[in-house]
């Protein structure tokens, strides 16, 4: 087991190690055997990247399993979260957006709706949801039409590497014949039809 503690291990190594000299490329996340001793830095003495994460639970969930307890710096991670304990002074939790009693459109829009702050109309109250006719919302030409905020944080943290950001998703949208166009079954968008899909 001591040599195991020991080995330290490049992210080149574990690529052609892999791959065995196929021509194929292949996304590895950073594994402990590739940081030093502290996690700090790669093996090599590399800085480890900057990095975001958004993590997006839309409808469909028991909330008592994820709603967090507590406020200010006192508040405490809910039981689905737990795993991310040792991240949490890293972290912010949203809660409680208002989707305005779900007449906004509140499906495939409204789960990236709130990614984006909105479709660069202000909407004070519901009515003014529908005064801006040229912007589809829940049919087959709905797009996201600002970009996300992981796109506008992946650009500025990311200058240099071949990949600014990854999604991943859990299921694909099938909604019963209903299209809701771009934003049915991709989160991350860079601007409109212009979406990252998992």
């Amino acid at each position: 087991m001591e040599i195991l503690k020991k080995l330290r291990i490049s992210r080149r190594f574990a690529l052609k190690g892999a791959i065995g000299g196929i021509g194929v490329s292949i996304w590895l996340p950073i594994l402990e055997a590739m940081c030093n001793d502290h996690g700090t830095a790669f093996a090599a003495g590399d800085p480890l990247p900057t990095s975001f994460g958004i993590f997006f639970r839309g409808n469909g969930h028991f909330p008592a399993d994820w709603s967090p307890s507590g406020s200010g710096d006192n508040w405490q991670l809910p039981k689905n979260l737990q795993d991310f304990s040792e991240l949490k002074d890293h972290m912010t939790y949203i809660t409680g957006l208002d989707m305005l009693d779900a007449q906004f459109k509140g499906h495939g829009w409204g789960a990236v709706y709130v990614l984006a702050g909105g479709d660069g109309n202000v909407c004070r109250v519901t009515s003014d949801i529908d005064k801006d006719r040229s912007h589809q919302f829940e049919t087959a030409n709905a797009t996201q039409y600002v970009m996300t905020i992981d796109q506008i944080i992946a650009d500025a943290i990311h200058t240099s590497q071949p990949f600014k950001s990854i999604e991943t998703g859990v299921l694909t949208f099938k909604g019963g014949g209903q299209n809701m166009g771009t934003v049915g079954n991709n989160l991350a968008h860079r601007g409109p039809n212009n979406f990252l899909p998992p």
